[in-house]
């Protein structure tokens, strides 16, 4: 049980890292944007 939950865990880590580093590219992408305007 205890195991099931480390897993949930981690895959619950895996997809704030995956969603914070598309933030940080859209960000960047916004950030060009409005260099290029």
């Amino acid at each position: 049980m205890a195991l099931l939950q480390k897993q949930i865990i981690q895959r619950k880590n895996t997809v704030i890292k995956n969603m914070s580093s598309h933030w940080q590219i859209i960000m960047l992408s916004i950030d060009i944007d409005s260099l290029l305007i």
